[in-house]
């Protein structure tokens, strides 16, 4: 083979094995994906995310807050379409409390009768579909959670079509958990939830994306077992349930999951639209919707028609899905046994590197004749020799056998320059692994900087361009690092540093966290693997390597050998004048492709997971990941890097620029990534002053035209913990408020030409809330009992109580369900107030005054307000932190001396 052809099948190969590599990465994210919606005409025993799709639409007109007119369309939409498919729905809208809520929300819960009971058992025998059918102020909910309400309704109608199930099949639409997981709080105490022996609940963070399985309640071993008999596309690790739990995020499932196993299921895609105008049926993936319909029908058919009562004497077992619904677990004392097993690979790997070695190599690579560390190894080497020459002529003239010293001496010479040079090459290969780190974190957090700067959180509308945009910018730095420090340092003391660094991360996981310890067993065990098999392939370890070395041929060696040494694998180094078509290179070829299997495995659905969970702040953690994910895969890749290095970094600056520029261009104001503005209208019934509140950090345009200069910063009565900047205004106090809890918002004065606030009067009175003492009579003990009717003349739909008194309030009821509230000063939240006056009964250690400030909330604005631009939007709660300071409402209070 001449020398032009050998070089364009050398760089042909090259761009071969990185395309290889390419490929297989997206295939495996591409299994992780959503699988395809079902179209209307699907078989009615199946599940099709189009007819679906049509109760999300029916459903998903407007916001539907619980408590509201919009949400008992929706409940009453649910009931009529329940009734027409021949099944008897109940409703339950008795008080419940949680902490300081309290609420009337209305659940709907529906049972399918199953043929018979299975076993001798008759108790939780019944499998549990439960989505909450109530939404956020601030958007129609189709994602969160009609998305789950329509795949429960699709499940129904599908099962209807199909064979009866064995086990009962109980569906539970819940009512304000929006509002504090108060429909399930109130099912748990329900008959029915006696009889249930599995559950799966459904959620969404996002419109899109695969659907998650991120939670399971006990027994988990039982749980797995099932779940990967039902055969469900599931996407699941045990990592995600012990990340989520140490997450301060609630749902349904809480409320149920210490006494029923079961499981939670979400998708988690385009966050931005999370509690949002946005969350619209228009922006609703189909597939997710599919993803979550073949969780719920696989997992309805399985187990309703399989025993439920649980095996709890298994321990929690380490389980995984891979290449997208096939689920794997194992026990975690194998996990130790694999833990194990890497160690003592690793350890048998670094013992294996002979000294040879580190001459056939590192004499190519370093040149160190002029250094310090050089002349100590030349005249160190001298003296042995000599020594060693010096011996073996005192053996021989005196006739000695025993050749045990002049072994010693033939030995020390190599065992001196080991201790002389490995540990300043492992310290370099640390260190430039380090460094190779540090670009690739250093670079994607200056993207995410950029993004920021240029449009703060409404970077997030566009976070794919700029998740994108640091992920190619990262790579381009990495590898130029690579090419600079790989001509002073050793592949072979890279390849260490990389699996020393995963060795170390496999044990700590092992045992602080041992749920996400297959992260780091399966793709190090792998390259492990990889590493003995080329030491096998080049015959490092069969001696004939040692041999020439020791028979006067270290030129040979390090002419012939140096390049297998440097790199580790074989595919793409072997000479490519005579073994360019062998057997070996390409068995080689396929067999590290294959190894390199598991790090693409488990880290593309991984760092695919981080950009949705996290969003670019993830960026820098995506960073770490795939550097440690590509060092495994170093020896493989290293000629192709060093070979295409401009190229690559070259197209990865430029593929990054566009995407960060584009992100920039995606994330500016307009109808589909809107401003978010908050306001709200106060009225002090007491003195007769209105109001404009706000919690922006920066008044936007609309929001400005409300307010004032030269504001002062006060608080209102029924919040005093909330500090807000406030103003005169010609017509009342008009306010702007800034949450002092919400780190990224600085107080700063407004300065410029503001317009004068919005004038004119209300159309309709806003009559002031109603607190009127029905009873009240005192004990022998002195204790004073009252009672007390509260109501709202203008129907407002969420009820404030602040109690003051200078006797401590000792025990109270709503509706008669007890409340937990006491001391001095007490506040409760009546999230879901009925249309009907509610009658709190309350206890006080002594006969004192008790004020009562009562402020009902309504979810709309004064009619005086103009319409907003079509690329501004409410404030949701994910930049709100304030919920009792929720946008587009009207607070009027009122204070009661009782």
């Amino acid at each position: 083979m001449n020398n032009l052809l050998q070089k364009r099948w050398k760089w042909v190969l090259l761009w071969l094995l990185l395309i290889s590599l390419f490929l297989i990465g997206y295939w495996i994210w591409w299994l992780d994906q959503p699988p395809d919606a079902l179209l209307r005409n699907a078989p009615l025993s199946e599940f099709s995310a189009e007819r679906a799709m049509e109760y999300v639409r029916l459903l998903a007109q407007k916001p539907h807050r619980a408590g509201t007119a919009a949400n008992d369309d929706v409940r009453f939409k649910l009931l009529e379409f329940l009734n027409s498919q021949g099944l008897k729905a109940v409703t339950d809208d008795q008080t419940v409390s949680r902490g300081w809520t309290i609420a009337n929300p209305c659940n709907i819960m529906v049972r399918l009768p199953g043929t018979g009971k299975i076993g001798s058992a008759k108790d939780h025998q019944a499998f549990l579909l439960m989505a909450h059918y109530d939404s956020v102020p601030y958007g129609p909910g189709a994602a969160d959670n009609l998305s789950g309400v329509a795949a429960i309704l699709e499940t129904l109608r599908a099962i209807k079509a199909g064979p009866a199930l064995t086990n009962d099949l109980i569906c539970v639409f819940t009512d304000g958990e929006e509002c504090g997981l108060l429909g399930a709080k109130k099912f748990a105490g329900h008959p029915w939830a006696k009889e249930v022996g599995c559950m799966l609940n459904f959620e969404a963070r996002g419109v899109c994306g695969p659907s998650y399985l991120f939670e399971l309640g006990e027994p988990k071993a039982w749980l797995v077992e099932e779940i990967a008999r039902s055969r469900a596309p599931v996407r699941t690790s045990s990592l995600m349930f012990e990340v989520f739990r140490r997450l301060p995020f609630t749902t349904d499932f809480h409320m149920l999951r210490d006494f029923i196993p079961g499981m939670n299921i979400a998708f988690i895609g385009r966050f931005p639209y999370y509690h949002s105008v946005n969350d619209n049926p228009q922006h609703l993936d189909l597939r997710s919707l599919q993803h979550h319909g073949a969780y719920a029908l696989a997992f309805a058919r399985h187990f309703g028609n399989i025993s439920l009562n649980a095996d709890y004497s298994k321990p929690a077992p380490i389980f995984f899905s891979l290449f997208g619904a096939h689920l794997f677990y194992y026990s975690k004392s194998w996990s130790v046994v694999l833990t194990i097993l890497n160690l003592a690979l690793f350890v048998l790997f670094i013992w294996r590197e002979r000294i040879y070695e580190e001459l056939a190599s590192g004499w190519r690579r370093c040149d160190l004749r002029n250094s310090l560390q050089y002349a100590i190894y030349f005249y160190a080497k001298s003296i042995i020799s000599q020594f060693q020459r010096r011996w073996k002529r005192f053996e021989k003239t005196n006739g000695i056998k025993s050749t045990f010293i002049s072994q010693c001496c033939f030995r020390s010479k190599y065992i001196f320059e080991f201790l002389l040079f490995s540990p300043l090459q492992r310290l370099r290969g640390f260190a430039a692994f380090g460094l190779l780190i540090f670009a690739g974190v250093f670079v994607a957090t200056f993207v995410l900087g950029v993004g920021w700067l240029c449009r703060g959180p409404y970077m997030f509308y566009a976070n794919g361009c700029f998740v994108l945009s640091g992920c190619f910018l990262s790579a381009a730095a990495v590898i130029v690092t690579y090419g600079a420090i790989r001509r002073r340092i050793l592949l072979r003391n890279l390849e260490r540093s990389v699996l020393f660094f995963w060795t170390v991360g496999m044990v700590l996981q092992t045992l602080f966290l041992p749920a996400g310890a297959f992260f780091w067993q399966w793709p190090l065990f792998a390259a492990l693997l990889g590493g003995f098999g080329s030491n096998m392939l080049t015959g490092k370890f069969s001696g004939k390597t040692y041999l020439l070395m020791h028979s006067g041929k270290e030129d040979w060696v390090r002419e012939n050998h140096a390049e297998t040494f440097q790199v580790g694998f074989t595919v793409c180094n072997f000479n490519f004048k005579k073994r360019l078509f062998s057997p070996v290179f390409f068995f080689g070829s396929v067999f590290f492709l294959f190894l390199s299997m598991p790090v693409l495995a488990f880290g593309v659905p991984l760092l695919s997971g981080l950009a949705e969970a996290l969003l670019a702040f993830s960026l820098p953690i995506i960073a770490i990941c795939a550097i440690l994910g590509v060092g495994l895969l170093l020896p493989l890749i290293d000629r192709s890097l060093l070979a295409l290095k401009r190229l690559l970094s070259g197209v990865f600056v430029i593929s990054g620029i566009i995407f960060l520029l584009w992100g920039i261009a995606l994330s500016a104001p307009s109808k589909d990534c809107p401003r978010m503005s908050q306001l709200l209208y106060h009225l002090n019934a007491d003195n007769g002053e209105a109001h404009w509140c706000s919690v922006e950090a920066e008044l936007g345009s609309w929001t400005r035209q409300f307010f004032t200069l030269e504001p002062v910063l006060k608080a209102l009565p029924e919040l005093p913990e909330r500090l807000f900047w406030q103003s005169p205004a010609p017509q009342g106090s008009m306010l702007c408020s800034l949450p002092v809890s919400m780190p990224c918002c600085t107080p700063a004065i407004l300065q410029g030409s503001i317009p004068a606030p919005i004038s004119g009067s209300l159309s309709d009175p806003l009559p002031a809330p109603i607190a009127e003492l029905l009873d009240q009579s005192i004990g022998t003990d002195s204790r004073r009992v009252l009672g007390v009717r509260l109501s709202s003349p203008r129907g407002a739909n969420r009820l404030l109580i602040h109690g003051f008194s200078k006797a401590s309030t000792l025990s109270g009821k709503m509706n008669g369900v007890p409340l937990e509230i006491g001391g001095h000063e007490w506040t409760l939240d009546y999230s879901v107030l009925p249309q009907k006056p509610v009658e709190l009964r309350l206890v006080l250690e002594s006969n004192a005054v008790l004020t009562l400030v009562l402020t009902d909330i309504s979810y709309s604005l004064p009619n005086i307000v103009p319409p907003r631009p079509d690329d501004c939007i409410p404030m949701n709660n994910v930049l709100n932190r304030g919920s009792r300071c929720e946008s587009d409402t009207t607070h009027v209070m009122k204070s009661f001396s009782l």
